[in-house]
């Protein structure tokens, strides 16, 4: 991680005090109203018991803790979490000191509405579109969502959350002008800087187009000893990345066209294209979407693109397809039986030290009901299934598996419940390599129709060959309180290893 020294990017000491400034401002200007919203406690705790209680391993300990302070135009978050610590020993590592705090200020909402967030932030949308611009290679069949977000999201950090880069962003919304749009600026400390704006385009009353514009200066590194294995290796620096978003919808089509072009630190421009549409007629629903890298790096095979983030793009091109049919089963439209297939053909480089360019498939079919209080769903996936010449090394064949997996939901006054399983076969790559089995399922139980405890255990096993290689039992119980503008949240967990 590289820090700039210059007093334009030294934001650690200068950012936060700025915010806290605004927020007291901000507090004072709205002192005649009620401007404190609520306060969120939260402590979390993990103890792992050694595997097989074998005397030779002790116990382990985690957790994390926070506070949010909410208020009517501001908020004020802190994290902390302990990693996975040896009980015996009681050495604190270095990373319990990493805080992850942040701060976001609203101001002038009746006019221009304003807010600058500030610490560390996490940023998605179009953001993680330049740093991983290939989509997952998830082939859900049962896809519901089809949305088109863009701009520079900003989170403040949650329990949860990684430690992140200092960074500052600011973000406009002008819906109440005469050409409404929306802009978001970043800046972090390691010289990454980003901008973005996004506007809408009234066709007619159910007809519109969205568009987005995003570019940034980001700064690039090797991070990965995959660059270093296959002599990938590049200068450090901060490189350009742009993209352009656009969508449309309209009552019987959807369609996204997403493309962006990266400076590559290997020469030539590296380009990108993203399509995706949805289709509907009545019950039926399809959709399509085609990944491409039209432009990419010449120089090495083994890296066809830098993402924004240091990462390695390794999706040349990836096509699927994705019908879907509804079928009311009611007499009314709350509850419907829902099936769909999703097939997805993609080229990858795969490998690690050393590597190999593979064409494979995924193919998963699925139902499920959705009842008014019910839902039970049944999916069946074959993933990894490779269609072009078997490589000569284990690292370079991807892992084809076939798995079966089932859920379900119940809501009642009385509980809250959801279930779910998968069974998952790894035929061996190689005649002498080994086959695995893995099961993993989990229960969930929420009492009450306050919702405030929540009872959760999962169990995990994996055998290969038919042997014994890995199993875990763990049970966490989830206690949430709310008195007054106090919010708390209690969450222990335990964590059994063992193998039979």
């Amino acid at each position: 991680m590289r820090t700039f020294t210059l007093s334009y990017f030294s934001l650690r000491n200068k950012i936060f005090t700025e915010i806290l400034f605004l927020t007291i401002l901000s507090v004072s200007v709205s002192a005649e109203t009620q401007f404190f919203k609520f306060a969120d406690i939260k402590f979390a705790a993990e103890i792992t018991a050694p595997e097989n209680g074998d005397s030779a391993d002790s116990f382990s300990s985690a957790g994390s803790a926070g506070l949010r302070l909410s208020f009517r135009d501001a908020d004020f978050r802190s994290y902390v979490t302990l990693p996975k610590t040896d009980v015996s020993t009681l050495e604190i590592p270095e990373s319990f000191n990493e805080v992850r705090y942040g701060a976001s200020v609203s101001m002038l909402k009746e006019s221009f509405p304003v807010t600058v967030k500030a610490g560390i932030l996490s940023y998605s949308k179009s953001m993680s579109r330049l740093k991983s611009p290939a989509p997952s290679y998830t082939a859900n069949p049962l896809k519901k969502s089809f949305g088109f977000s863009a701009g520079l999201s900003q989170t403040l950090p949650t329990q949860t959350s990684s430690v992140q880069p200092l960074s500052a962003a600011v973000s406009f919304n002008g819906k109440k002008l005469k050409f409404p749009f929306n802009a978001d600026f970043m800046l972090n400390e390691e010289g990454t800087a980003a901008v973005s704006a996004y506007f809408r385009t009234k066709v007619s009353r159910h007809t519109y187009t969205d568009t987005a514009f995003t570019g940034g200066l980001f700064f690039l590194e090797n991070s990965s000893s995959y660059l270093k294995r296959n002599g990938c290796l590049f200068e450090a620096g901060s490189y350009k990345a742009f993209c352009m978003e656009t969508a449309f919808r309209s009552p019987v089509l959807k369609a996204d066209v997403s493309a962006g072009v990266h400076e590559s630190p290997y020469g030539n421009p590296a380009v990108w294209i993203d399509i995706r549409t949805r289709s509907a007629y009545r019950a039926f629903l399809t959709d399509l979407a085609l990944f491409a890298l039209p432009a990419r790096n010449l120089s090495s095979d083994a890296v066809p693109m830098i993402g924004a983030d240091s990462s390695v793009c390794r999706t040349i091109l990836q096509i699927s397809v994705n019908p879907q049919l509804t079928l009311n089963t009611g007499k009314n439209t709350s509850s419907c039986l829902r099936l769909g297939m999703n097939a997805t053909g993609a080229r990858k480089v795969t490998g690690s030290s050393s590597f190999a360019i593979n064409d494979v498939l995924k193919i998963s079919a699925g139902i499920k009901f959705e009842g008014t209080y019910t839902d039970i769903k049944a999916v069946f996936t074959a993933a990894n299934i490779l269609v072009s010449e078997r490589p000569s090394k284990v690292s370079q064949i991807p892992e084809e598996s076939y798995t079966v997996s089932i859920s379900a939901g119940r809501t009642s006054g009385i509980f809250a419940a959801v279930f779910s399983s998968s069974l998952r076969y790894c035929p061996p790559p190689l005649p002498t390599s080994a086959e695995k089995h893995i099961i993993n399922a989990s229960l969930s139980v929420s009492p009450g129709t306050a919702r405030r405890i929540e009872f959760k255990g999962s169990f995990y096993h994996c055998r290969k060959d038919g042997s014994p290689y890995s199993s875990s039992l763990e049970g966490s119980a989830t206690y949430r309180l709310r008195t007054g503008a106090v919010r708390t949240s209690l969450k222990c967990s335990v964590i059994l290893p063992f193998k039979y």
